[in-house]
């Protein structure tokens, strides 16, 4: 686990101006993000808050934790369960069968105001079978676990003798200590030419063309921590869209009695 310092820092969204900086920075040529065209409304008004000092695991956790996880409680997560009927009214009885949502890519072109567009249900999806019930976890022990719902992690990070961060701890730590700039390590996403973390590259969400190292998903420790230490992936500052379900922010765990 690695410490971070606690104090003020303003939590939100980036501002308008750091919005407008990207898009000119952006292939005019390319989809944007519909969220950075609108200027992250829903993460706005910016605000300051304090936090104490806490730690937090140094990555996300693996297909290897949280397989030990399961070995010694035997615990179901809720994509490995029958979906409730009450959860989702009007739903056929057919399709309310076990799995998770699983990135699939379009072959043609689509608007990216639709998720529906690249977001299929896959029956049989879940942490042991990421892209469904024909995949396994076969040389991915130290990939990021996915399909994990939030009552698994708090399951998890019970076990584990830690508890999930607040919104506040976790954009804390995910921000690095450099508020205000467009990155956590900087204004330059790609300083000297370096990769710095898992994100998109080609024309999304039809084709990523890989050039940072991984195609889809990466492996934890592939890129360099932040200035906290953390190792970055792009869940933790929106910054790209891994191929397969994208890790929930709360696999990052606290420790219980920090």
């Amino acid at each position: 686990m690695v410490w971070i310092p606690g104090g003020k820092f303003r939590m939100g969204g980036p501002t308008e101006e750091v919005c407008q900086k990207v898009l000119q920075a952006a292939d005019p040529r390319k989809p944007c993000c519909s969220l950075l065209q609108a200027g992250f409304t829903d993460a706005q008004p910016a605000h300051e808050v304090e936090v104490d000092g806490f730690w937090m695991d140094e990555t996300e956790v693996t297909n290897a934790q949280f397989r030990k996880f399961i070995e010694a409680t035997h615990y179901v997560t809720v994509a490995e369960r029958k979906p409730r009927r009450e959860d989702f009214p009007g739903a056929a009885e057919e399709l309310l069968v076990p799995g998770s949502v699983c990135f699939e890519a379009p072959e043609h072109a689509v608007s990216l105001n639709d998720f529906s567009a690249w977001w299929r249900y896959v029956p049989g999806a879940c942490w042991k079978h990421p892209g469904g019930p024909n995949s396994d976890l076969t040389g991915r022990d130290d990939f990021p676990v996915v399909h994990i719902a939030y009552e698994d992690a708090e399951a998890y990070a019970k076990w584990a003798g830690k508890r999930l961060p607040t919104e506040a701890e976790w954009e804390r730590a995910a921000r690095g200590g450099k508020e205000g700039e467009t990155y956590p390590w900087g204004n330059e996403f790609r300083p000297g030419g370096k990769w710095m973390a898992n994100t998109w590259q080609g024309k999304f969400p039809n084709t990523d063309t890989g050039e940072d190292g991984c195609k889809g998903i990466a492996p934890v420790r592939r890129y360099p921590a932040n200035p906290y230490g953390l190792l970055i992936c792009p869940e933790m500052f929106g910054s790209g869209v891994p191929t397969g379900i994208v890790p929930t922010r709360t696999q990052w765990m606290r420790s219980a009695d920090a």
